[in-house]
């Protein structure tokens, strides 16, 4: 295709209400293409991969991210978790200044049900998932309580136990 003809496109989704102008650009994005994973991201053999616990974003609920768990089940890693939480779950903390323990609670008994398996922990936090997990991770105290999430993992493997990867986490959060 010619630029020419995808910048016609791009001005026609233009014209459309904001919402629907994200819808438009992203679709023609994939137009007569077939997806196909790049080799480089099929599962491969080599050192085992990690569990994986998917830690949601803010407002999301562990619905949304069951394409990236069957992803990550098929490049490999044995165990894919997504945190159980609910996009009503985030009102309380959101609306009414109460902390998002509900958050850290159900990361740390998750993370712990992983760590007992023969691989290491990766987690993968989304947004707000992203700094609820450092907060898990450090020593700090949050709402009365210390998770020293960092600390348990290296307790449990010899190897270090943990790696974080953030996806869109506002790394200054105004929570302390």
């Amino acid at each position: 295709r010619s630029r020419r003809h995808h910048r016609s496109k791009v001005t026609a989704a233009a014209m459309l209400p904001v919402g629907e102008r994200g819808r438009a650009a992203w679709a023609a994005s994939f137009s007569g293409r077939t997806a196909r994973p790049r080799a480089s991201l099929r599962a491969r053999a080599g050192p085992p991969r990690s569990d994986v616990l998917i830690a949601p974003g803010f407002f999301n609920s562990s619905a949304q991210y069951a394409g990236m768990r069957e992803r990550l089940l098929a490049l490999g890693h044995p165990r894919v978790e997504i945190l159980d939480v609910r996009g009503w779950e985030w009102l309380a903390p959101t609306l009414l200044g109460t902390s998002f323990a509900f958050y850290l609670d159900k990361m740390d008994a998750a993370a712990r049900d992983l760590l007992l398996g023969p691989t290491r922990l990766s987690i993968v936090g989304h947004s707000a998932g992203g700094w609820l997990a450092r907060i898990w991770l450090g020593e700090a105290r949050y709402a009365g309580r210390t998770y020293q999430g960092l600390a348990l993992a290296r307790g449990k493997r010899e190897d270090g136990g943990v790696t974080l990867l953030t996806l869109g986490t506002p790394h200054l959060s105004l929570e302390e």
